[in-house]
């Protein structure tokens, strides 16, 4: 395996590890609301409307970015 190779597959995987963390740390927190004891279903609601909010944004900005062209 050359090194250009290692570089790449290395940066895909950081990549990856970057965008699990910041999905996986929104659903942390809203899983932590849903195990609450005192929880109100309305707050559950919001937080769980925004949870989808935001993944909905998430996937448009990585669509918007794979679509802007890359100065060489």
């Amino acid at each position: 395996m050359c090194l250009a190779t290692y570089e790449i597959k290395n940066f895909e995987f950081l990549l990856g590890i970057n965008i699990w963390y910041g999905i996986l740390f929104v659903v942390n927190f809203v899983s932590k609301v849903l195990q609450s004891k005192d929880m109100h279903i309305d707050v559950v609601l919001d937080h769980l409307k925004s949870l989808i909010g935001y993944l909905k944004n998430y996937r448009k900005m990585a669509l918007f970015w794979l679509w802007i062209p890359h100065k060489k």
